[in-house]
């Protein structure tokens, strides 16, 4: 999984239905990489796409039940190997590397 893909998988495991919009304001990443994501995640069979009747320029997105299921896994293989690093690094040092991981953030922002 790519980290456009998982970006935008997150973005639908945590908010529940979004738009594609939604999802490049949430993950600040350009149109085009949240258009290849979704592709990615729908032809997995782990998002589905309602298109808006109101405006058929917007299309829902959401997770299938097999979407769900697989953000459930990977969400808790990723709290595991948190845990296992603030075991094995302790507080101190894991404030330090979140503090970092902030800053990046910033300045990719920027």
């Amino acid at each position: 999984m790519t980290r456009p893909e998982w970006r935008a998988f997150a973005i639908l495991g945590e908010h529940g239905e979004v738009t594609a919009t939604d999802v490049g304001r949430i993950s600040r990443m350009h149109k085009t990489k949240v258009s290849r994501a979704i592709a990615s995640l729908a032809t997995r069979g782990w998002l589905v796409r309602d298109r808006d009747e109101a405006d058929r320029r917007i299309e829902h997105l959401s997770l299938t039940a097999r979407g769900r299921t697989n953000y459930s896994k990977l969400v808790d293989e990723a709290n595991a190997f948190n845990e296992k690093m603030q075991r094995s690094l302790g507080t101190a040092a894991m404030t330090t590397i979140w503090q970092a991981v902030d800053l990046l953030d910033e300045i990719k922002q920027n």
